[in-house]
C-alpha cells in the first residue's frame, strides 16, 4: 500500500473544490467567446447567411409593401423601415457591434453572478458557504480514506501504526486547510479543525470499525459533482451557440411578422443568463445550509442537490423567466416602434406644411 496519504489525495484538489466551479467555467471560455465573435472565421460566415435572410426577408417585404401601395396604402410604412435601418447597423462591419453587444450581454450576466454570490446569508457569502461545505465534506471523504486504508491492514497492530502515520499527515492537512482560509469566517474553521481532530484522535484510539463509510458513497459524491460541473459547461456552451445564432434572427427580423426573431433570442438568451444565476443561487443556499448544520446532514446532500436538483431547479426558472422576457420585450419593442412613428410622422407633416407655398 502506498504509504503517502497525501500523494493519493492531493491536498490542492481537496482545497480548490471550495471554489466555484462556474468561475473557472467563465474563465475557461473568455478567449474562446472573443475568438469566435471578434476573430476572421465562423461569426463573419454566419453573418453573411444573416445577410443573406435580411436580402430575403427585405424582397418579401418589398413585395408587401409594393401591393399596400397599389391598393392605396401608405406610402411609407415606418415601423416595418425602422428595423431594416436595425439589422443594417447590426450586420455592418462583418456584424462587429452585433459581436460586442453579445460579449456585453455575456458580461452583464457573469457581473450579476459574482454579485449575487457576494450577498450574505446567515453571516455568510453563499461564495464562502460553498467553499466551506466543499472542503467540509471533502475533509469527510479524506476521513473515511484513512480509516479504509487502515482497516485492511492485516493486524491490529499493522492498523495501529498506519493510523499513527496518517494523523501526522492529516494534521498536515488541517494546518494547511487554517493557513489558506482561516482569514475568512476564522470561528467556524476552528470548530471545524476541532472536529477533524476530534475524529481523527477517535480512530487512532481503536475505535476503527465503526467509522467506516462505504466506498459507494465517494463514488456516488464524485459523480454528481461531475454532473454539477458538466452542467455548467453545458449552460456556457449553449450561451455560445445563442451568441452564434444571432445573426440570423437579426437578419430574419426583416419579416413582416408580428414578433421579431431578435425579440427571441434576446429572451433564449436571457433564460440561460438566469439558468445560471438560479443554479449559483440555490448551490449557495445549499451549501449555507449545509454549513450550518455540520455533520447532522448526510456527505451526500450537497453534492445530489448540486447534480440533481439544482439544475432541475435552475432551468425551470429560467423556462419561465425566458417566456416573461419574451412578452416585456415584445410589448416594449412595440411600444417604442409606435412611439418612433409617431416622431416622425409628426415632424414629417410640420416640414411638408412649413414648405408648403402660401395662397
Amino acid at each position: 500500500m502506498n504509504q503517502t496519504f497525501l500523494a493519493q489525495f492531493s491536498l490542492s484538489d481537496v482545497l480548490s473544490a471550495g471554489e466555484f466551479t462556474s468561475n473557472e467555467v467563465i474563465e475557461a471560455f473568455n478567449q474562446i467567446w472573443t475568438d469566435l465573435l471578434l476573430s476572421p472565421g465562423i461569426y463573419p460566415s454566419i453573418v453573411k447567411l444573416g445577410l443573406l435572410i435580411a436580402l430575403g426577408s427585405m424582397a418579401i417585404f418589398l413585395v408587401q409593401w409594393g401591393k399596400e401601395m397599389m391598393k392605396g396604402g401608405k406610402l411609407v410604412d415606418f415601423d416595418k423601415v425602422i428595423w431594416v435601418v436595425v439589422v443594417i447597423m447590426l450586420l455592418n462591419n462583418d456584424g462587429r457591434l452585433l459581436a460586442e453587444t453579445t460579449l456585453g450581454l455575456r458580461a452583464v450576466i457573469n457581473e450579476t453572478n459574482q454579485m449575487v454570490l457576494s450577498q450574505t446569508a446567515n453571516d455568510l457569502t453563499l461564495r464562502e458557504a460553498y467553499k466551506q461545505a466543499a472542503v467540509q465534506k471533502s475533509s469527510a471523504e479524506v476521513l473515511a480514506i484513512i480509516k479504509e486504508q487502515c482497516r485492511t491492514q492485516a493486524t491490529p497492530e499493522a492498523q495501529q501504526k498506519c493510523l499513527e502515520q496518517k494523523e501526522r499527515q492529516f494534521e498536515e492537512y488541517i494546518r494547511r486547510v487554517q493557513e489558506i482560509n482561516g482569514s475568512e469566517n476564522s470561528s467556524y474553521w476552528e470548530r471545524f479543525t476541532a472536529y477533524l481532530r476530534q475524529e481523527i484522535e477517535t480512530v487512532s484510539s481503536g475505535a476503527l470499525a465503526s467509522f467506516i463509510r462505504p466506498a459507494i458513497v465517494g463514488v456516488l459524491a464524485l459523480l454528481f459533482g461531475a454532473f454539477s460541473s458538466a452542467f455548467q459547461w453545458l449552460l456556457e456552451i449553449a450561451l455560445i451557440l445563442q451568441a452564434m445564432i444571432a445573426p440570423i434572427a437579426v437578419g430574419a427580423s426583416i419579416l413582416p411578422t408580428s414578433s421579431k426573431p431578435i425579440i427571441s433570442w434576446v429572451s433564449g438568451f436571457f433564460a440561460l443568463g438566469m439558468a445560471k444565476l438560479g443554479f449559483n443561487l440555490v448551490a449557495g443556499l445549499v451549501a449555507t445550509v449545509d454549513v450550518t448544520a455540520g455533520e447532522s446532514l448526510s456527505s451526500l446532500v450537497l453534492p445530489v442537490f448540486l447534480g440533481l436538483f439544482a439544475p432541475v431547479l435552475a432551468l425551470v426558472v429560467a423556462g419561465g423567466s425566458g417566456f416573461a422576457m419574451f412578452v416585456a420585450l415584445s410589448s416594449v419593442s412595440s411600444g417604442l416602434t409606435n412611439l418612433v412613428v409617431t416622431k416622425v410622422t409628426t415632424s414629417f407633416a410640420r416640414s411638408s406644411k412649413s414648405v408648403a407655398p402660401k395662397k
